[in-house]
């Protein structure tokens, strides 16, 4: 099996397969919660860079990386 590489279109799909909404700022895929932590109250922490694939979650109770 080979080395993966990134591509900007799994990222959509990943988003649309959990069933969550995105917005796109820049190049970076802005999830409405986190994939990881689901977050009640705060929203938009969670990103994705389109171009290296990086994540974070920016709440620090979470702070996927």
């Amino acid at each position: 099996m080979g080395i993966y590489e990134f591509k900007k279109e799994d990222v959509f799909r990943f988003a649309q397969q959990i069933g969550m909404k995105t917005s796109q700022k820049g190049s970076e895929l802005i999830f409405d919660r986190c994939p990881y932590c689901r977050p009640e109250k705060d929203r938009h922490t969670f990103s994705i860079n389109l171009t290296n694939g990086m994540f974070e979650c920016k709440r620090a109770k979470c702070g996927a990386k």
